[in-house]
């Protein structure tokens, strides 16, 4: 099979099956299993599986964060839609972000763990 090919597949079936539920998993990976998938990609571009672009793993996940977060918010009918936070209203002028919904308090590690939480930190800045 042309190099073309085997690539198309390995993103289509291995990366895509590392990426699924990235989102939900994300916030509780340690380094160590970062650099675990890190150095399959690695392996993977050596044997010539994967293309010499592909980006390493967070930036991938990155990916996967941003295309969740939007579709939730900007869908209403979204299956994670009604785990979002109230939206915020003050009548104030505030700088822009993404975002209009109340922050969570973070009152320990694993809140900020959370795909909500770090999402909804991440785009108040």
């Amino acid at each position: 099979m042309p190099d073309p090919l085997i690539q198309a597949v390995f993103a289509s079936k291995v990366l895509s099956k590392i990426c699924y539920s990235s989102p939900a998993w994300r916030g509780f990976g340690s380094v160590k299993d970062f650099d675990r998938l890190n150095a399959f990609i690695r392996k993977a571009k050596k044997f010539n599986l994967c293309s010499s672009e592909t980006p390493a793993i967070e930036e991938i996940f990155d990916k996967a964060d941003e295309n969740l977060f939007k579709s939730i918010i900007n869908d209403k009918q979204h299956v994670l839609h009604h785990l979002l936070p109230p939206k915020s209203s003050h009548h104030y002028s505030l700088r822009p972000r993404s975002h209009n919904f109340v922050l969570p308090h973070k009152q320990s590690a694993l809140p900020e763990r959370n795909f909500f939480c770090r999402m909804l930190y991440k785009h108040s800045y």
